[in-house]
């Protein structure tokens, strides 16, 4: 015999149980499907998250390579500024042999740190320093030498000069007596105002001085013979000097002309030369 439920027909209260189980089932579905959903979605924000602080970490990675080289940069606008400035504001000797890294770990200690090099405060020269100095000490002699003037020569003894103005002029009076003009106007100063006086006439100019001497010495011409005599000689400066003295031309032993004459004289490279010639003739 069958058991007392086996035939017994389902109510209607039995099939809303069951639809409420399954309704219940669903709903159970989608809250666990929700869970999920929000499960990925929060995973997506960390994801995303991680991603904004990895590009974030990123920039600061770029920032730092932007800051080493500025840093860079000004490391080496300081290293040109010390080589310009010279020996005096660079380090110590062999600090540029040391490695870049060894200079900034000691730039980075505070002076109060750092212990002083051997030498720092010495006050010999480094050697880049000596050779400076020893350059320039070179150049101010050189430059000393090359604009200073000669130390001029002492004023000549008006008795030594006397003697050496004699012996010029003995020459001078030799060139005349042998015909030789340009020997005779090598006492002239070959210069345009050179001047020359005579008989109540003045020339300027060696050139002119020349052409008044020129028809005494052409050929065939007839010279007196000249010496001259009387000497008196007035030191004015070391290269200047007044000189009095007279002339004599003579023939058979008879004097033809003389007179006093006055010599501007300067001490050139080459000797003694007239400026000014001023001559005057005795009365006859």
């Amino acid at each position: 015999m069958d058991g007392p439920d086996a035939d017994v027909p389902r109510t209607g209260a039995d099939a809303s149980a069951s639809a409420g189980a399954c309704t219940g089932t669903r709903e159970a579905r989608r809250t666990e499907a929700g869970r999920e959903e929000e499960g990925r979605e929060e995973e997506g924000r960390e994801e995303a998250g991680e991603e904004e602080g990895g590009q974030e970490e990123g920039r600061q990675e770029a920032g730092k390579e932007e800051g080493s080289e500025e840093e860079g940069r000004e490391k080496a606008s300081e290293e040109e500024g010390r080589e310009a400035a010279g020996p005096e504001e660079s380090g110590p000797e062999g600090e540029e042999d040391r490695p870049q890294e060894s200079r900034q770990e000691e730039r980075e200690v505070s002076p109060a740190q750092r212990p002083g090099p051997p030498g720092r405060f010495s006050t010999r020269p480094s050697r880049p320093d000596s050779m400076r100095l020893y350059l320039a000490a070179a150049a101010i002699a050189a430059a000393a030498c090359s604009t200073s003037p000669a130390p001029s020569a002492p004023a000549p003894a008006p008795a030594e000069l006397t003697a050496e103005f004699q012996q010029q002029f003995q020459r001078s009076a030799n060139d005349w007596n042998r015909g030789e003009l340009d020997a005779f106007m090598s006492d002239y100063a070959r210069d345009s105002l050179t001047s020359f006086v005579a008989s109540g006439h003045l020339r300027f100019g060696y050139d002119r001085i020349r052409e008044g001497y020129a028809s005494q010495f052409a050929p065939g011409a007839r010279r007196d013979s000249l010496r001259f005599e009387e000497f008196h000689v007035r030191v004015l400066s070391p290269t200047l000097a007044l000189v009095n003295a007279r002339y004599i031309l003579h023939r058979d032993g008879a004097t033809s002309s003389s007179g006093p004459f006055t010599l501007v004289m300067e001490r050139q490279a080459d000797g003694w030369k007239i400026l000014h010639d001023h001559t005057h003739s005795d009365p006859r």
